[in-house]
């Protein structure tokens, strides 16, 4: 639900980004577990 509400803020001009160092590995570890969950609950159905 969050994520459509920041959608909607972004879509509407307000959301307020701040930009900051990331570690990159640590995002790419998060975006891989995010996409190994969405496929196994696909395939759960």
């Amino acid at each position: 639900m969050s994520q459509l509400l920041d959608v909607t803020r972004m879509t509407a001009g307000r959301l307020e980004l701040v930009l900051e160092p990331v570690e990159l590995a640590s995002v790419v570890r998060d975006v891989q577990l995010r996409f190994t969950e969405a496929g196994e609950a696909a395939r759960a159905g």
